[in-house]
């Protein structure tokens, strides 16, 4: 398994994935960090872990309206999609939104444990 280090919203974050995976999920961690930086912009800095909440939760409901094609009529740019289309990117969708999900995840973890000696710094 592969070790990546992400960047988002100025802070390093070390994250597994797959093997031959490092360069997509770096591309990943790329639109993350402009989205992030975006919602920094908009409501200020809230914290990391609302940040990334925020931000997960705008990402998850543009793959949504995707998935549902716009408004459900089975066409992407004027071209007819059929089923089988459509099911393969309902999947890979998923799949986004579960990388992603497990992400957050992780990052929240890596937001805590920086809260926690953050803390015992205060608190020494």
């Amino acid at each position: 398994m592969a070790q990546v280090t992400l960047t988002v919203n100025g802070r390093n974050y070390e994250v597994a994935c797959g093997d031959g995976e490092e360069e997509r999920i770096r591309s990943l961690s790329r639109e993350i960090d402009a989205r992030v930086r975006a919602m920094a912009e908009a409501v200020g800095q809230v914290g990391e872990a609302r940040l990334l909440l925020m931000t997960s939760l705008i990402m998850a409901d543009e793959m949504k309206e995707m998935s549902a094609g716009g408004g459900g009529n089975g066409t992407a740019n004027g071209t007819t999609v059929n089923e089988e289309e459509l099911n393969e990117r309902e999947n890979a969708i998923a799949a986004e939104e579960k990388r992603l999900s497990e992400m957050v995840v992780q990052l929240d973890s890596y937001a805590e444990r920086l809260e926690t000696i953050a803390e015992r710094l205060v608190q020494a």
